[in-house]
């Protein structure tokens, strides 16, 4: 038995009719093309790993990356490997550098967000590819057919309209690029931020920027189109003012099916207990909400960051390198975005490495948010300073902060 057709994600240059009549001849198929994304999916008969190499090395190539059969990871080949170890004091204060090592490969993050930038080559392992675009007998549980082109994602946006992922501009913020990559992304450049959970696979659900008023519709439908597409981790790096029915009914059904929600706590300064935001607020058993660390004083919450009793588990949320357009500019204002992403790599590499795969769903996700918080630090806040003087800024049962020393 010979090897099999090997699928490729190519990011190209131009369209992809110049690939095609470069090496057309050769033995590459396109199955799919997505121009509005610069990139198809393509077919190389027999595997002809002389012939991928070849391909990949093409001016018109920017990026070409092995689709991986079940169960095995991802392999890519691109134009300059680059290497380094970036400065990044959370993976330090979290005990996570050594294992840089360790890989999620298995488990599927779905990010709720602005759009991650995918033709970043940072993100050549973390890539959700919509199985159902490789293997076109699968059942599609629940499809919306106004959704098209849904290979890395979707833009639920405009609720009415969901569409195709849009790469962001040079004006956009790049927030959910960032917070991507501090979930998944491995080591680069010493000036570019490093991932918790190196190869898990990362699918891009738009939900901001939005109008106010559709904000909770997007979220609802990404919640739905998560689930049902097999992620096993939400992180949700948003937070919204008021509670509604429709939003507790979707994490509920994401709770019910075994996935597993980090919420950022929200950067208002405020107690959730007084002012709820959600969903960091929502009563749900798979939940974890993140408060933010000051990477100045590491055992306090930073001052933005929402605190307490709500907020189950601390992480650093600033004072690291962001990936994008401003390479080498640190986050100076610790945030509970970037610090959900890490507690969402974190329960990725922990679901990975530590959880019997045998048992039901839904137990998988409670072990995973009962490991992370029995093997939790606890510290002692002191005094911070606040809009009407000192006082004391306290999260969950017993201020714990992410520690995964344990999987060392």
């Amino acid at each position: 038995m010979g090897p099999l057709n090997q699928h490729l994600i190519v990011f190209y240059s131009g369209d992809s009719s110049v690939l095609l009549r470069e090496w057309g001849d050769a033995g590459l198929k396109c199955v799919r093309d997505f121009p509005s994304l610069e990139c198809g999916l393509f077919q190389v008969s027999n595997g002809d790993a002389s012939l991928i190499a070849r391909i990949a090395s093409s001016e018109s190539v920017r990026r070409l990356e092995r689709v991986p059969s079940a169960h095995h990871d991802t392999q890519h080949l691109h134009a300059e490997d680059q290497a380094g170890s970036p400065k990044h004091w959370g993976l330090d204060y979290i005990r996570a550098t050594r294992l840089s090592n360790r890989h999620a490969s298995d488990i599927v993050v779905a990010v709720l967000d602005a759009v991650i930038d995918f033709r970043l080559p940072v993100f050549a392992d973390n890539v959700w590819i919509n199985p159902q675009y490789l293997e076109p007998t699968i059942p599609q549980r629940g499809k919306d057919r106004r959704i098209q082109d849904d290979l890395f994602g979707v833009d639920f946006t405009d609720p009415e309209r969901p569409a195709h992922l849009a790469w962001p501009d040079e004006g956009d913020t790049f927030h959910g690029t960032n917070v991507a990559a501090l979930i998944a992304s491995p080591s680069q450049e010493s000036s570019q931020v490093q991932g918790v959970a190196h190869s898990a696979k990362l699918m891009s659900l738009q939900v901001q920027p939005a109008r106010l008023k559709h904000h909770v519709e997007a979220v609802v439908q990404a919640v739905h189109y998560a689930v049902l597409h097999g992620a096993h981790i939400l992180n949700c790096s948003f937070s919204i003012p008021w509670g509604s029915r429709l939003l507790q009914r979707a994490f509920q059904f994401a709770q019910d099916q075994g996935v597993l929600i980090v919420a950022a706590a929200g950067n208002d300064d405020q107690d959730l207990a007084l002012e709820p935001a959600y969903p960091a607020a929502l009563p749900l058993d798979l939940l974890i909400t993140v408060g933010a660390m000051d990477p100045e004083a590491p055992d306090q919450l930073a001052d933005l960051s929402n605190f307490g009793p709500q907020v189950h588990l601390a992480a650093p949320g600033g004072g690291f390198p962001l990936l994008t357009h401003r390479q080498g500019e640190c986050v100076e204002v610790a945030v509970t975005s970037y610090a959900a992403a890490m507690v969402s790599g974190a329960a990725a590499l922990v679901w990975s490495q530590k959880i019997d795969r045998s048992k039901p769903r839904r137990r998988q996700a409670y072990e995973v948010r009962e490991m992370l918080l029995r093997h939790s630090r606890c510290v002692t806040p002191s005094l911070s300073e606040g809009m009407e003087g000192d006082r004391l800024k306290t999260w969950g049962d017993q201020n714990r902060v992410l520690d995964l020393g344990f999987m060392v």
